[in-house]
């Protein structure tokens, strides 16, 4: 499995790069706190991206093995690469 996110100022979208159609879109939700800033709440992220692996997992990963094995769990490993650019001082 391969996704890719990108990060955004209110949020992340989720790309398949083996499925140019395939994107989602999960947003932060900000709250005004007693202070004089923003509580953000970024449960929508964290759900999409858990979405996203347990589907595979059990769709895509659980159809390919089911006749061969009981299946009784997953090892997952993950190699993550930031990606970016510069800062400017312009």
């Amino acid at each position: 499995m391969r996704m890719t996110i990108e990060t955004a100022d209110n949020g992340i979208v989720i790309r398949n790069p083996e499925e140019p159609d395939d994107v989602h879109l999960a947003v932060s939700k900000a709250t005004k706190n007693d202070g004089f800033g923003y509580t953000f709440d970024h449960s929508d992220e964290h759900r999409a991206i858990g979405r996203r692996i347990y589907d595979w997992l059990m769709e895509e990963l659980s159809e390919e093995y089911e006749h061969d094995m009981v299946i009784t769990g997953f090892d997952i490993e993950i190699n993550a690469w930031v990606t970016g650019r510069e800062f400017s001082n312009e």
